[in-house]
């Protein structure tokens, strides 16, 4: 049974993305890409630092050799065969009475079926050890929100704090006290959950090794032996994915109440999850002539709105079509070219031309400007209406947008701006020189969600900026995709958020979605490889 890795290992089994193979861990026996190479010896817990990574051209299996003697366990006698139906080694006593009608093969044909069972309980290690590799990574990156989180609501409370005079100081002490022993109780019980998982990763790998051992040994006698004490051993786990979340700081008006309404308390929410995998599968597929689709738009009856933009050969068209029996039938089309479109209360279509004005289509087909401006600045493809009526659009300064300053403008129905986001928490540009506000969208808290897009092709990248919609101007969290991506690259091209407030962002440099929470922890990414679209989408609906 000789030959190369490539007969039993086609893609990487650290991962989901079906990356090529680069190397192999000598200790799991996994063969793995180069990045799971990397995060297999670097790791917080220093769980594999030990372990052997071997380039993949030296690696492979070698001929089965079984040359030792083995009695049966009943009689103590010279095995002479091996029972399938009792998966045990049997000697010619064994066979005229305790198993005369069972299923009796050679000794090295039953050999090679218990060293089966065991490379099949070997691959379940490896697997429990790559999941318990990435829970250990998600306890971390839940530790690291939870210190993230801690720094923001301490800031609030000092910020409160400001505007009280020296009689509260007690209790701005008893408020930093208390969230301190709340975070940590929860930090200790991610840290035992850490160790729980690191204490049953260093055994199921003594065990893993062991039978690695056992099975290059060759040694019929060990073999059994083994095969009958793994069959016992319970491979369950109880990991433990729900933690207390850090509470929050519920400031309160300053009146001449009490104190501790003065003041504001520290609140319990919700307890938070560590993320189960989370699955999605194409319900149903549509084609277009169109050479691209750019925007879309869902109507209250039912039909969809398709924009492709301007390109060489392209005028630029819009396309008001249903979806019925599996293919889309035209109700309408418009040649007309613009960045982006957003549905309006009214039924109208809001337009980004790039201008200082937005423009409006009304059914009728009328094209009009709108008493929507940004003068004198220019608007750019961020073009978002929210539930409530509030119209957010990105603008810029000067033709060359990429290069001039960036600005976040909300603005309601009669047109007026009501707040502009410009500058981060630390009044520096939220927005880099050479990037631009590319899409934009909000959630039913009033979170915004802003993509924002390098433009110069060497430097093609991006990040999510998520803005609090509240009454101070914070930036929530920038989100710039996982660091194991696997090109070290991320290109969001849009984003959508659910009902239930996940946000489902669309990375074409990985073909992935990346599903968020509203505070920018990712709780999983889908390959869209693997639901066959082989083509990063240009828009989510």
């Amino acid at each position: 049974m000789s030959g190369s890795f490539q007969e039993f290992a086609i893609s990487c089994q650290g991962c989901p993305e079906q990356n090529p193979i680069k190397g192999r861990c000598l200790i799991c026996n996994l063969f793995m890409c180069m990045n799971c190479c990397m995060l297999h010896q670097v790791n917080e817990l220093n769980l594999y630092n030990q372990h052997k990574i071997v380039d993949i051209e030296i690696t492979g299996s070698t001929d089965q050799r079984y040359d030792s003697i083995v009695n049966c366990e009943l009689h103590r006698q010279r095995g002479c065969g091996f029972c399938k139906q009792c998966e045990d080694v049997v000697c010619t006593m064994c066979v005229s009475q305790p198993h005369r009608d069972h299923h009796i093969i050679d000794m090295d044909s039953g050999c090679t079926f218990s060293l089966y069972k065991l490379k099949a309980r070997s691959s379940k290690y490896q697997e429990i050890i790559v999941d318990m590799f990435r829970h250990q990574n998600t306890l971390g990156s839940m530790k690291q929100s939870g210190y993230s989180k801690l720094e923001t609501e301490v800031q609030n409370i000092q910020r409160q704090g400001k505007t009280l005079k020296d009689a509260i100081d007690a209790h701005t002490n008893k408020l930093l006290l208390e969230l301190g022993k709340k975070w940590e109780a929860m930090k200790n019980d991610i840290e035992e959950e850490e160790k729980k998982t690191n204490k049953y990763g260093i055994e199921l790998e003594a065990r893993n090794n062991n039978l690695t051992n056992i099975v290059d040994s060759k040694n019929k006698s060990a073999v059994f032996e083994a095969a009958r004490a793994e069959m016992s051993f319970d491979l369950r786990i109880d990991l433990q994915t729900e933690f207390d979340s850090l509470p929050e700081f519920n400031p309160g008006k300053v009146t001449e109440c009490g104190i501790e309404s003065l003041y504001g308390i520290v609140k319990h929410v919700e307890e938070q999850n560590i993320p189960t995998s989370i699955s999605l599968s194409v319900l149903e597929s549509y084609k277009s002539k169109l050479p691209s689709i750019d925007n879309i738009a869902c109507c209250p009856d039912g039909s969809i709105l398709i924009n492709a933009e301007k390109s060489y050969a392209f005028e630029g068209e819009l396309h008001h079509v249903k979806l019925f029996n599996g293919s889309l039938q035209k109700i309408h089309e418009f040649v007309v070219n613009f960045k982006s479109m957003a549905l309006m209360p009214s039924g109208d279509l809001l337009l980004s031309t790039e201008d200082t004005v937005l423009r409006t289509l009304s059914a009728e087909n009328k094209l009009e400007e709108s008493k929507y401006s940004v003068a004198p600045l220019k608007t750019t493809a961020a073009l978002h209406i929210t539930s409530d009526g509030k119209i957010i659009v990105s603008a810029t300064e000067y033709c060359l947008y990429e290069l001039g300053k960036k600005k976040i403008i909300v603005m309601n129905l009669n047109g007026e701006h009501i707040k502009t986001y410009s500058v981060d928490n630390n009044k520096k540009p939220l927005f880099e020189y050479d990037s631009t506000p590319f899409k934009v969208t909000s959630d039913k808290s009033r979170n915004i969600y802003v993509i924002d897009k390098q433009k110069f092709p060497h430097l093609y990248n991006g990040k999510l900026v998520i803005l609090s919609g509240d009454d101070g101007d914070e930036v929530k969290c920038i989100y710039k995709g996982l660091e194991s991506s696997v090109r070290g690259k991320f290109t969001p091209t849009d984003l959508v958020v659910t009902e239930s407030s996940r946000v489902i962002l669309c990375d074409a440099a990985n073909l992935t979605l990346h599903i968020l929470n509203t505070s920018g922890q990712c709780l999983s990414t889908q390959s869209l490889f693997k639901l066959s679209i082989k083509r990063t989408p240009n828009v989510l609906p």
